[in-house]
């Protein structure tokens, strides 16, 4: 069964939309130290029973997409062509994200973005 397992908040104002989640909701956000400074990722917590972070906050591409929504697949590269199969496209190939795992990101048929995640298996949580 394939589910999300991350979602990406794109903004403007890094610091400003922390705060108005952070007060909103009550979410914990915390500066990410396996990305570079130039990303400015915060790790979003949605409370203490979750203690793997749930989402992430980062600077809004120049391309002006909207926030992702990832599924968990077992290979990026077996998925890639099913999106392209059915009407959607690879808008960024498969990239490493350290300690992690790997990403794609496409467009469903709709224009709507969706990133593609697939674990990394050697490591361990």
């Amino acid at each position: 069964m394939h589910r999300f397992v991350h979602f990406d908040v794109y903004a403007d104002n890094v610091d400003r939309a922390a705060g108005f989640y952070s007060s909103v909701f009550g979410w914990n956000i915390s500066r990410w130290d396996g990305g570079t400074p130039e990303m400015d990722y915060r790790l979003i917590t949605m409370g203490e029973d979750s203690p793997c972070p749930e989402g992430g906050i980062t600077r809004r591409p120049p391309s002006g997409m909207a926030g992702v929504n990832y599924a968990e697949v077992g290979t990026i590269e077996d998925y890639l062509p099913r999106v392209e199969s059915v009407g959607g496209k690879v808008l960024q190939a498969k990239i490493p994200i350290p300690g992690v795992g790997y990403i794609a990101i496409c467009q469903d048929s709709e224009a709507n973005p969706i990133g593609l995640f697939q674990n990394d298996d050697s490591v361990s949580y």
